[in-house]
């Protein structure tokens, strides 16, 4: 009697299986690395967001004295320059910080994805400078906005 050898192996129906599978994990897990690494970058934003408004917080004192926005904007750049310069998570193109008199309403969403936006409205019968923070889409980040009035 010639006894049949078991040949060793998968069959076709088992590796379609497992290729069914690999392809339902990724399915499911790859948007969800697209949002991590998104919310990573927003993570980035806010900490630049804290940088800056622990830097105006210092400057507190001098925000009466820097007479204009030009001024108000040198010392920040003085602040994060070098090793210190603030780096836009979200975007090559637009720069990580902006200090300036134009109400950031007005600026175009595309300039303000991931910035660190300072609106220096000192000028205004109360006077304050703003600083917000921006998402992804230009919009500002909910938590991450702060008014600072000038110390006399």
């Amino acid at each position: 009697m010639m006894r049949r050898k078991k040949e060793s192996g998968f069959t076709l129906i088992e590796l379609m299986i497992v290729i069914a599978v690999i392809g339902i994990l990724a399915v499911v897990l790859v948007p969800k690395m697209g949002n991590i690494k998104t919310s990573a970058k927003l993570t980035g934003v806010q900490t630049n967001y804290r940088s800056v408004t622990n830097a105006v917080q210092s400057l507190n004192l001098q925000l009466s004295t820097l007479d204009t926005t030009t001024e108000l904007n040198n010392k920040l750049s003085g602040i994060f320059s070098g090793d210190n310069a603030l780096n836009n998570p979200l975007s090559t193109t637009v720069a990580a910080l902006a200090v300036s008199a134009t109400d950031p309403s007005t600026v175009t969403k595309t300039n303000l994805i991931g910035q660190v936006y300072v609106f220096d409205n000192r000028s205004n019968a109360t006077p304050v400078v703003t600083i917000t923070a921006y998402d992804q889409n230009g919009d500002p980040i909910d938590g991450l906005e702060m008014d600072i009035s000038p110390s006399n």
